[in-house]
Parts: C-alpha cells; structure tokens; sequence
C-alpha cells in the first residue's frame, strides 16, 4: 500500500500497527483490485453499507460506528494522498458515518472513598500508582511506563513523556502476533507536565521509589497495561466496588476537577488533550445536584 509506506515515517509504531490492520482486514478486500480512479461515491457508499452490516471480522455482524468511522477516515487519507498525486481529480464524496457518544460512567465520591482507603491498607507500589491516578488523572500507558525519576518533587509536578502499549506486529519482527512498545505518548500535548495536588504530595513522595524504578512495580521492570487491568480488577474486588474500566478513573478525576470549578483549559492541558473540546465531550460529566445547583441560580423575571 504505497500511502501507508508513504505514512510509516511520520506515524508512531500502534499507529501505523492499526492503519495496517484497518486497511488489511476492511479495505484491501474490497478495493484492492480497483484502481484508485475506479473508487466513486457509489461504491464507497456500498461499501460503508456492507460493512455497518456485516463487516465485524470474527462474527460477520454489525460493524461499531466507532470503528466504520476510522474505517471511513483511513480512506478518505488515502484518496486524498490519490489527488496530491495527480492520479484522481476530486475526492468522492461519501455518506456521513455518525458515532453517538456513549454515556460515561464514574465513580461515585464513596466509591472512591474505598479505593483510597484499600490502597492506603495495602501500600503496595501498585496501590499508590492507583491513587496517583485518581489524583491525576493519567492514562493506563503513562502510569505503566511512569519512573519515580519523571517527579520534581520541588515544584509538585509529573513529567509524563513515556506511554506503554501493545501494538500488532505487522513487519513479523518479534514473532509473536503482538508485541510491547514503550514510545511517546499519543499526541505532541500528551508530552505534558502534570501538577500533584498539594494535599497529596507529602503522601506520594514518602513512598517514592529509587529514581530508576517504576511506580507500579516498584522495581526496574514495568508492568505491562492488561497486566495492569487485571490487578486493578482484582484490586477493586477487594476494596468493595463495582467493576468500572480502568479509564473510569481517569473519567472521574476530570469530572470532578469540572465539579470544584476547575478551568477547563487547565484541565485540558492536564489530561493531554490537544483541544478543549475533546474535554468537554469526552470526560465531562456534571452530575445532578450540579446541575440542580447551577439552574436554581437563575432569577425570575420578577425579581430581575
């Protein structure tokens, strides 16, 4: 595929690992004996049709619109690197694909109440990296790959600049089907500089580990991410809560820096994200009474 060559310098290996993927399993079989100026509007849409249908690759159902999105947007690049080409004139247009936002759940304030006193009974190197989530909000990458060397106790900060994840290996280099990288995190804002909240901090650098260690292991080697969420499973099995994902405690910590009045672009710059709009999308849930709150400040006409 001369546009994924084209895009292998520029991308990050998961990135490219899941291009690969996406083109291999979706594109390739139903336009890979076309020349790109046979690709219209009208097989486009067919195509799209099909896949919302049918395009799943284990059980041949319904295809999520998440992923037929992605689809959509990978070919979309590649048609568009077709015309920088010269080799078709206009992009097809094509039938939009709709992704409804599903609705995020979060911890509530006496859940988490139990996970940080679980953790604070436990006192393992995998409980305070909890914790530390819970205070900061970091990604299951960033707290895998994240040393105690990337604190600056002085200022009260985390530099995160490291992320862990398993990727496809598509170039067969490790033998294996997956293999683990340890790389930049997702965007150029990722690369951050994360604040510890002051009330915590004396907390987490009294159970600072030698420089060179992991936090969650406490020792030279990193715990991997679905190591990770295994724990973190049995870990709330123990403290009493019911099963959430993992990134519902990233979720909650944004929720509830919204809640206590936090600026969102603050917060935005904290999480990572390259726009604020992704924040307010994605991570920001106000509760009920927040909402009862914010609306019974309203006057009446009357006493304007």
């Amino acid at each position: 595929m001369r546009w994924l060559a084209y895009k292998k310098l520029s991308l990050k290996e998961s990135s490219y690992a899941f291009y690969s993927i996406m083109i291999e399993k979706h594109l390739l079989p139903d336009f890979g004996k076309l020349a790109v100026r046979e690709i219209d509007s009208e097989r486009i849409n067919t195509f799209l049709s099909a896949q919302k249908k049918s395009g799943h690759v284990k059980t041949q159902g319904p295809l999520a619109d998440k992923t037929l999105s992605e689809i959509k947007s990978i070919l979309t690049r590649i048609l568009k690197y077709a015309k920088s080409l010269h080799l078709i004139g206009e992009v097809p247009e094509s039938a939009p694909v709709t992704v409804k936002q599903k609705a995020t759940s979060v911890f509530t304030e006496q859940e988490i109440i139990l996970i940080e006193n679980r953790a604070q009974e436990e006192e393992t190197p995998f409980a305070v990296g909890l914790l530390l989530t819970v205070y900061t909000g970091l990604r299951i990458g960033e707290l895998c790959a994240l040393k105690w060397e990337d604190f600056d106790w002085a200022n009260g900060t985390i530099h995160i600049s490291k992320t862990i994840a398993r990727v496809n290996d598509v170039n067969g280099i490790s033998g294996a089907k997956t293999h683990l990288v340890i790389g930049s995190p997702k965007t150029e804002s990722s690369n951050r500089i994360v604040p510890i909240p002051h009330s915590v901090l004396a907390y987490f650098k009294a159970h600072a580990g030698a420089p060179s260690h992991y936090v969650l292991t406490g020792r030279a080697k990193f715990m991997e991410p679905r190591v990770c969420r295994a724990r973190y499973t049995r870990f709330l099995k123990r403290a009493g809560v019911k099963h959430h994902t993992f990134h519902t405690l990233r979720h909650t910590f944004a929720t509830n820096c919204v809640e206590q009045g936090m600026n969102v672009k603050a917060l935005s710059e904290i999480l990572g994200h390259s726009d604020v709009s992704i924040t307010l999308a994605r991570y920001v849930h106000p509760s009920m009474a927040l909402k009862k709150e914010q609306i019974n400040k309203l006057k009446t006409f009357a006493n304007r």
